[in-house]
């Protein structure tokens, strides 16, 4: 999915990012790529609720 991102295939790298946040909810992996997908769309909110709980979930695993 990042690869997707990074291609510039966003509509295909949100819909994938869907899928496997649908069916692993608790990966920040996936929330935190959701969360680059639409800010590179420039439609990410500041309190967008998965880009808080991605930030969360990788400072927990930093620590």
């Amino acid at each position: 999915m990042r690869a997707l991102r990074k291609l510039g295939h966003l509509d295909e790298a949100e819909s994938e990012l869907t899928e496997a946040l649908r069916l692993y909810p608790g990966d920040p992996h996936s929330h935190f790529e959701m969360a680059l997908v639409l800010e590179a769309r420039e439609t990410a909110d500041v309190d967008f609720e998965p880009t808080r709980e991605a930030r969360e979930k990788l400072g927990d695993l930093e620590r």
